[in-house]
């Protein structure tokens, strides 16, 4: 199975040795904290900081991504207060579209983990 993103393969086909990519990895944390798009304080892990020290990588980076991943519908921002802040600041939530892609993400892992587990 192969899922698009962005114009481009997301996971490539099912093969246990395939890493995550960085865009995969952003929707599977926003899935993750999903809950918190109807609270008026939300953690700083969706956060463009937050989400660059969960992903391991720089703020740059984590910028470009995330503007990629906006235009692309998967991703939307919103000013909130975040928990033990002053002031309000950008987090970032999963689209319909997002939701939908990360879901089908997570569910892709699942399987290869059972895969995984059937010839230990």
């Amino acid at each position: 199975m192969v899922c698009i993103f962005g114009g481009g393969e997301i996971i490539s086909k099912d093969n246990d040795s395939e890493k995550l990519t960085k865009e995969e990895e952003l929707l599977l944390l926003l899935l993750e904290h999903n809950y918190e798009k109807d609270n008026h304080v939300v953690s700083e892990s969706i956060t463009e900081q937050g989400i660059s020290v969960e992903l391991n990588c720089t703020i740059g980076y984590t910028s470009c991504l995330l503007k990629k991943n906006e235009e692309n519908g998967y991703i939307y921002r919103t000013k909130l207060k975040i928990i033990n802040g002053t002031r309000n600041r950008y987090v970032f939530f999963l689209t319909d579209t997002g939701l939908e892609l990360a879901r089908e993400i997570k569910n892709i892992i699942v399987k290869r983990k059972l895969n995984n587990n059937k010839f230990k």
